[in-house]
């Protein structure tokens, strides 16, 4: 029972131990996050407008005030929203441009919108 004993305080100071030296660690660690979530924001930030300025749109049709982020060329994409859609949201988007332009019609992805001379790939296992 005394050896249950001893083992139970010497739990206790290691866990006692532990919270002291992670007490003042709190500021660090919120320095740390926030280092962080600004990076990636600057990181998203860099992409999105890259994705915006080499999309294959003329940069006359682009619009860029106020830190607006569009193109709406409605022959290739219809409107697309750099700044408020998501980053799949503008990838697949772009992704269905480049196939449908490249003569390419994938089944459920892109075959909303056929257009004449295009090319069919057929779904995986089907002839």
């Amino acid at each position: 029972m005394s050896r249950q004993i001893l083992q139970t305080e010497h739990v206790l100071s290691m866990q006692n131990d532990l919270i002291v030296a992670l007490q003042g660690q709190g500021a660090a660690i919120r320095e740390e996050v926030m280092r962080l979530t600004a990076s990636h924001e600057d990181l998203n930030k860099k992409y999105r407008r890259s994705l915006w300025l080499s999309h294959g749109c003329p940069i006359g049709g682009l619009y860029g005030d106020d830190g607006e982020m569009q193109c709406a060329n409605f022959d290739r994409h219809g409107v697309l929203d750099f700044v408020r859609m998501t980053v799949l949201h503008l990838e697949e988007e772009l992704g269905k441009m480049h196939l449908t332009e490249s003569g390419i019609i994938i089944p459920g992805l892109n075959d909303d919108t056929p257009r004449k001379g295009l090319r069919i790939v057929p779904e995986s296992g089907t002839d």
